[in-house]
């Protein structure tokens, strides 16, 4: 409905709009126009849930629409309840997770390869959405999630259990709509914006590294987002495995190098670098060879991102919160640039007011002074006419009317 305002009033929101447009005619047969009869009306086979999640796409004001697609997507799911699974992965599900399933339900399948699975489920009493993750033939990982079960930080994945052995164990965890980092990586971000990025990162491997806890495989999939835009990492000690092709080679860590402090400041700088220019680094004789983008970054951001991803003994960082006290630093330098900035346009909007301002004072000193004036002439116009010498003046009125008003133009353009 937006767009019948203008072009510049489509957002995000419209295409929600045009979601619920398409799932209306999809399970009606006809489309939403005018004042439209809710689905139900048409198709009484239509679910009381799947048709609030069609109406509300169809708010005609946006702020009423879902706040995201992968809101919508949720919803969808629990009105699914993984009625859309084959059943043999429903059956793998409930074997190896028997006493998951009476507490929770399956929505869906996230993830299912030879070294686990991903699953969703909801909390069957609060309706809660959940992570449960799968992994079999090792326990890399289930330490890190038991200790983290019992600390919490604002950027880390909340665990919310672990158990198991070397043949399966499960790690059950917050659930988090916004995606994860890989998906975001379409094109560069603004330094500004992925240094604020980079924060809350180097803010969370902080806090893991003093609990002696290391990352070991940090990458941009296990950068997950909430539904606010919070950055939170998962997969805690978890052991590295990759497909064929592109995935073949790990971009964010060095092969001979143990998991270690350094190697997770190093996956955290591969992933600064390919927020700010959009691609991997490359190497060469185990030097970064920077991308033109890069070289437009603050000389300051480019050392510290440099430093990030160093092999050489002395310029490495030695610990997260080296880096956080330069990042801050960068951050605070861009804030108080813009506020000089805002400060510069300011005082300029001053004095081209005041410019304007001075310019009209003139005039208006001189508007009454030519009313009192016309007052003045007119008055004696009068009396003169009165008393019969009106004929005496009027070849003199019109000369001295030329040269006031003359005066009065010339000042007009100073």
């Amino acid at each position: 409905p937006e767009q019948r305002t203008a072009s510049h009033a489509v957002t995000a929101a419209s295409d929600l709009y045009s979601l619920g447009a398409m799932m209306y005619e999809l399970f009606t047969g006809t489309k939403p126009l005018g004042r439209f009869r809710p689905p139900s009306q048409l198709e009484p086979s239509i679910s009381e849930p799947l048709e609030h999640v069609i109406l509300r796409c169809l708010e005609p004001e946006p702020a009423k629409r879902f706040s995201s697609a992968d809101d919508i997507k949720d919803r969808l799911l629990q009105v699914l309840q993984g009625a859309h699974l084959p059943s043999a992965q429903r059956q793998r599900a409930k074997t190896d997770l028997s006493n998951v399933g009476e507490k929770f339900a399956l929505l869906d399948v996230i993830k299912e390869d030879d070294f686990g699975a991903v699953y969703l489920y909801q909390d069957r009493i609060d309706q809660r959405l959940m992570v449960i993750k799968k992994r079999v033939k090792t326990t890399a990982g289930l330490n890190e999630a038991k200790i983290l079960t019992n600390l919490k930080h604002r950027n880390i994945v909340n665990i919310l259990g672990s158990s198991g052995d070397e043949r399966l164990f499960i790690i059950v965890m917050e659930y988090l709509s916004g995606g994860a980092l890989k998906d975001r990586l379409v094109r560069p971000y603004a330094w500004p914006t992925a240094l604020k990025m980079a924060k809350q990162i180097a803010a969370a491997l902080s806090f893991a590294h003093r609990n002696r806890i290391i990352h070991g495989n940090l990458r941009p999939s296990n950068i997950l987002f909430s539904q606010d835009g919070e950055i939170k990492i998962t997969d805690f000690g978890l052991d590295e495995h990759y497909r064929s092709g592109q995935e073949a080679k790990n971009w964010y860590g060095r092969r001979t190098q143990e998991k270690s402090v350094q190697g997770d400041i190093f996956a955290a700088g591969v992933i600064l670098y390919q927020m700010l220019t959009g691609v991997l680094p490359v190497w060469k004789d185990g030097k970064l060879v920077p991308h033109h983008p890069f070289n437009l970054l603050p000389v300051n951001l480019q050392k510290m991102v440099k430093r990030m991803v160093s092999d050489v003994q002395g310029l490495q960082y030695n610990n997260m919160d080296e880096i956080l006290v330069d990042i801050e630093a960068l951050l605070t330098i861009h804030e108080q640039q813009k506020k000089r900035e805002k400060a510069r346009r300011a005082q300029m909007r001053a004095a081209q007011a005041a410019a304007r301002s001075t310019g009209r004072r003139p005039i208006r000193r001189l508007v009454p002074t030519f009313v009192l004036l016309g007052l003045l002439v007119a008055t004696a116009l009068v009396y003169l006419d009165h008393i019969g010498q009106i004929s005496l003046y009027t070849r003199a009125i019109p000369a001295m009317w030329h040269e006031l008003t003359s005066h009065f133009g010339s000042m007009i353009g100073r």
